[in-house]
């Protein structure tokens, strides 16, 4: 049931009754596309110091920004110096899927809104949180999540693709099916 009223309690409540079954995921994040408003103060609870909270708000937000990313892309941004102290495994992975559904927006689907929002200094930490994710002790979805960002990234950073294609070259025979699989399929367009 969709209890939230509008107080930071109640939406503390609201987001601890997140769990990991879509049908939980696409029903709070349809609450948020219908008030996009709270799309700010679950970006507050992301960086809070609950990791539980954390997490299910990133769940929330992931769902938001597959739906409709331009209502995340502010608090996003604003967000950008903050990324790297979510540490938490199963809450980088969410963010991670955040990170690319905004690289997909500016870089593949060239949209001018995301194109704008994102200078030199911006992409210069998405690389580097990218980069830390794919060489980290991370999870598969995150580590592909990280490779296809970087390729992403690498089109209009031209050192990138050069360097991600060692690391994966390096990394590929000890990684994952998951790892494996996004690398050859990312490889190819790297050469």
């Amino acid at each position: 049931m969709d209890t939230y009223k509008g107080s930071p309690q109640d939406l503390q409540s609201w987001v601890s009754g997140t769990n990991v079954s879509k049908a939980n995921r696409l029903q709070k994040a349809g609450r948020v596309l219908n008030a996009p408003e709270l799309v700010a103060p679950l970006f507050k609870l992301a960086f809070g110091p609950e990791m539980a909270l954390s997490y299910k708000a990133l769940l929330i937000l992931e769902q938001v920004a597959i739906k409709k990313p331009i209502y995340i892309l502010q608090s996003y941004h604003e967000s950008l110096d903050k990324l790297h102290t979510i540490t938490e495994h199963r809450s980088v992975r969410p963010l991670a899927r955040i990170t690319e559904l905004m690289l997909l927006q500016s870089f593949q689907k060239k949209d001018p809104l995301f194109l704008d929002w994102f200078g030199d200094e911006d992409l210069k930490k998405m690389t580097s949180l990218c980069f830390n994710w794919l060489i980290g002790q991370h999870k598969p979805a995150t580590k592909a999540f990280a490779i296809h960002c970087l390729y992403l990234l690498g089109t209009r950073i031209s050192w990138i693709h050069p360097e991600l294609k060692a690391v994966i070259e390096n990394k590929y025979a000890d990684e994952s099916p998951a790892f494996r699989a996004r690398a050859r399929h990312i490889l190819p367009r790297l050469s």
